[in-house]
Formats: structure tokens, sequence, C-alpha cells
């Protein structure tokens, strides 16, 4: 959980410098200053949740059409609506550009199953209009 912990903080923390007055940054550093670490500890459960679920979904080659991988998918947007922000396209495309391209981002993925970035890729094309 730790490791997770880490790598969120990690990849939040890239972005955050990348897009210091970006609505959503500041949006959700408002919100994560009132965490306690009970918060970020349930948090990160429920993350690691998600993120087996979808890694599942890759490994078992779950057509990203199919009701089992738009659920995992849904839950994640809703983590990320919970936790910090509503998800919008602008933020479900820099995760597909950032899994395309950022080596923190497919590692991130990766780490859960050796395909998971590619299929994120393919998720946030198949659902991106449901934003």
């Amino acid at each position: 959980m730790e490791d997770l912990s880490a790598t969120c903080r990690d990849l939040w923390n890239d972005w955050r410098k990348e897009n210091p007055n970006h609505p959503l940054v500041q949006q959700a550093s408002n919100i994560m200053k009132s965490y306690t670490k009970n918060d970020w500890d349930v948090m990160s459960l429920e993350a690691t949740a998600i993120m087996e679920k979808l890694a599942a979904c890759s490994a078992n080659n779950v057509p990203v059409e199919g009701e089992q991988a738009k659920e995992a998918f849904v839950d994640l947007l809703n983590h990320v609506e919970k936790w910090f922000f509503i998800p919008n396209k602008e933020y479900v495309q820099r995760v597909a550009f950032a899994s395309s391209f950022s080596n923190n981002y497919k590692s991130f993925f990766n780490k859960y199953e050796p395909n998971l970035s590619k299929y994120m890729i393919n998720l946030i094309e198949e659902y991106k209009n449901i934003l």
C-alpha cells in the first residue's frame, strides 16, 4: 500500500508541477489538505482494488467494450471523483497521453499487469464520451 501511495504522490506531483494553475490541480490540492492518514490508507486500499480489477481485465483479454471492463473503468473515474475532482475529458485524455509516453505512468500501470498501460489507452478511447 505504501508503494501505491508513493507512486500516486509522485504522479500527482509531476502533474501539479507541470500545471500549477490548472483548476483540477487547485481543486484537488485544496481537498487533499484535509485528508488524514486514515483517509490516505482507505484511498490506497480502494485504488489497489480498482487497479487489480483493471489488471485482471487486461490479463484475461477482456474486451474493452465488455461490461466488466466498463465497470472497472467507471470505478476508477468514481474513485478520482470521490477523492480528488470530477474527472473530465481533459483529465482522461491526459491519462491516455501519459500512459503512452510517460515512463512514470507506464510503470505505474504495468506493475499491476505488463500490458495495463496499453489496455488503459484502449479503455479511455472506448469510454471517453461517457464523461
